[in-house]
């Protein structure tokens, strides 16, 4: 192995050790403290799981209630008051219960006409703690939209989305209450709940609460915010995670890193399988990872894209998969809790819970990001401002990360990745096509015609197609492969083609030896050379110049491309090196064609996996600002050619190697030939004395 390939992939350890191991501010807590807790809580004899008969009984009592009333806002009107009434039955003070009252106006414009719309409507604000805390403690949000798409008498639907996600939340606020109200004062936390209306037309419950509270203007006093959406049905293989990009500002926004290993370390504490993200299943997983950074925004808002928008961190825990996935019942009148599964209920609630719990301390959120106001030097200012901006434009997609299974993978751990493949490349097949194509170069200029000599000819004289194993080597490029001879044995001059007499310089070659890997000439053999007949030569430099495309300096440009690409593309750019990582190590290894089926293999997946982007683009794709789409096609375009790139290797590789192997081979004839040669006029001399 290189010695400075070594050198490289300890630096590349040392950098993944380093992003791994300190540029992860928050870990999720040990699981010896949850335990602590769990224990804590069992003693006091409070119950810690919710019962999903229970959320379908919450939900099928919804459904009643949206079939009682013909008018919408009568029937939310009921909604509303029994999830009050079911709150406080688990002991919840009545002013722990908040509405809040909102409307929203819309207008468009078409034409000269102006159309104004308007919504009004009711969320539901609910407080766990009853006693007032430091102001300074951040409060942790979860939240669920309590309207449906279909309301009035025998056809009101909606158990999927997104009644079962109230029930649950009713359970967990009634569970939940009791657990803080168990622990000591200074060990609770701020905990809101919030049921959402008007979530169906566009998110408005969650807009007006967010512009109502400013929590833009101070984004840091809100730990998180969770949002539940059409959970439980039982076609989804289970809960899943969802990191929605949403565009604010020409800004793309997507769950924080850390959230998302808070919400995976959970799920696999209470669920063997734990949870993905975008999709239960791990390829498509992966899948959706790559391509989500590849959406500008997509063309319908959840309850957690204003909390986004306002610089909260987000993350909607659901099962539906819009992008891969496809549930018949949503926004359907078929929506009823017949389709509700309990096990995926259950699944969802102590996912949920466990969540809740482990973020209870301070201790387990990242510090807060706000500015330091002690910073009155404006030289400093100035100087971390500049240097922040700088990181910000060298190392674009540094809020990336890639989650497989319980673990997520930063975007420094992804770069150290991807530099330890692309040197390993380097210095293992570029190397060996780099020594190959300046073979082929070395090469004199006009040279046999191997292609059309029939194989008997070929092997009249024992000739054939030399094995990788006899480690042919050629010489420096002042020797060639042949030296050519008139006829007269005696005659030491070069002659080209099939002439024999006056040669022009141009077509004048230098006399060597024929290099073969076990030929030494003796000084005897140095005479008597067989004339290789004009038939064999080929005139035409251009269609024989093995050299014509230099694949390893292609191949050079393109490991560069690739790891500049990586620092804006992370994610994409290892899942699609990862495909192709077989194809780009195996580009020297042509014996049985490994390396053009392997470059054929390759070749499908990448094309596949940018067929399946583009296509999600068109579909989910929003139109952003010109620059973002203007970047988004060179790396499409890039990747495009990189797909073509690794299955052109191999048989560029393979087309050179068989060409070398000839002229070896050719060479080991033209030997044996000579040798024939002088054996018949040894025995034709010893004849004649």
């Amino acid at each position: 192995m290189d010695i400075k390939f070594i050198h490289v992939l300890l630096a590349m350890l040392l950098v993944f050790a380093l992003s791994r191991y300190t540029l992860i501010v928050t870990l999720p807590p040990h699981r010896l403290k949850l335990q602590e807790q769990q224990q804590q809580q069992q003693q006091t004899n409070i119950q810690t799981l919710v019962d999903a008969h229970k959320v379908i009984e919450h939900t099928e009592r919804l459904i009643e209630i949206g079939n009682s009333r013909f008018v919408y806002e009568e029937s939310r009107s009921l909604a509303r008051e029994y999830i009050k009434t079911r709150l406080m039955e688990f002991g919840l003070p009545e002013d722990n219960i908040i509405w809040n009252r909102f409307e929203w106006v819309e207008r468009y414009a078409v034409g000269k006409n102006i159309t104004t719309t308007t919504w009004t409507g009711i969320n539901i604000v609910v407080w766990t703690n009853t006693t007032a805390l430091p102001a300074a403690r951040p409060i942790r949000v979860i939240g669920a939209h309590y309207d449906t798409l279909h309301w009035g008498i025998n056809r009101t639907s909606g158990a999927h989305d997104n009644l079962a996600a109230t029930g649950l939340l009713i359970e967990t606020i009634g569970i939940f209450f009791q657990t803080q109200q168990a622990l000591p004062l200074e060990e609770q936390a701020p905990y809101m709940f919030l049921f959402f209306d008007q979530e169906e037309p566009g998110a408005l419950g969650s807009k007006s609460f967010v512009d109502h509270l400013r929590i833009s203007k101070n984004p840091q006093q809100y730990a998180y915010f969770v949002d539940i959406d059409a959970i439980g049905h039982r076609l989804a293989p289970g809960p899943i995670l969802q990191t929605y990009p949403y565009e604010h500002q020409h800004k793309t926004h997507f769950s924080p890193r850390w959230l998302v290993d808070h919400t995976l370390a959970s799920a696999y504490r209470v669920r063997p399988d734990g949870i993905s993200v975008g999709n239960a299943h791990l390829g498509l997983s992966l899948l959706y990872q790559a391509h989500r950074y590849h959406l500008l925004s997509i063309p319908f808002l959840s309850d957690d894209g204003p909390f986004a928008w306002a610089g909260v961190p987000t993350i909607l825990l659901t099962d539906l998969d819009i992008f891969y996935g496809h549930n018949p019942d949503i926004h359907s009148i078929t929506d009823q809790p017949s389709n509700l599964d309990p096990e995926s209920l259950a699944d969802t609630s102590k996912i949920l819970m466990e969540f809740l719990q482990s973020t209870n301390t301070d201790a387990a959120l990242p510090p807060s990001s706000t500015k330091s106001t002690d910073m009155q030097n404006p030289l400093k200012r100035f100087t971390l401002g500049l240097i922040a901006s700088l990181f910000e434009t060298i190392f674009s997609g540094h809020l990336q990360y890639l989650a497989i299974g319980p673990v997520s993978i930063g975007y420094f751990e992804l770069l150290s990745l991807i530099y330890i493949m692309i040197a390993f490349i380097y210095f293992n097949s570029f190397q060996a096509y780099r020594s190959v194509v300046l073979q082929a170069e070395r090469l004199p200029s006009h040279r046999p015609r191997l292609d059309n000599i029939s194989k008997k000819r070929f092997t009249e004289y024992g000739g054939g197609v030399a094995d990788s194993d006899d480690k042919e080597t050629l010489q420096s490029p002042s020797s060639t492969i042949y030296k050519r001879h008139s006829n007269n044995t005696n005659d030491q001059s070069a002659v080209t083609g099939g002439n024999s007499g006056n040669s022009t310089p141009e077509h004048r070659t230098e006399s060597h030896e024929p290099i073969t890997g076990n030929n030494v000439h003796s000084g005897v053999n140095n005479h008597h050379r067989h004339q290789i007949s004009s038939e064999h030569f080929s005139g035409n430099k251009n269609d024989l110049d093995l050299a014509s495309f230099r694949g390893y300096r292609v191949l050079f440009f393109h490991l560069f491309a690739l790891s500049f690409i990586a620092l804006i593309d992370t994610v994409y750019v290892f899942e699609l090196l990862c495909l192709s990582f077989v194809s780009l190590t195996t580009i020297h290894l042509h014996r049985f064609n490994i390396n053009l089926l392997t470059g054929f293999i390759s070749g499908v997946f990448c094309a596949n996996f940018i067929y399946k982007d583009i296509t999600q683009i068109l579909r989910l794709g929003r139109r952003g600002a010109g620059y973002l789409e203007l970047r988004l096609a060179l790396l499409m375009a890039a990747y495009i050619v990189h797909t073509i790139l690794v299955v052109i290797y191999g048989y560029d590789f393979d087309r050179k190697k068989l060409k070398l192997k000839e002229y070896i081979a050719f060479g080991k004839q033209q030997q044996l030939q000579q040798q024939l040669q002088q054996q018949n006029q040894l025995k034709s001399a010893e004849k004649t004395t």
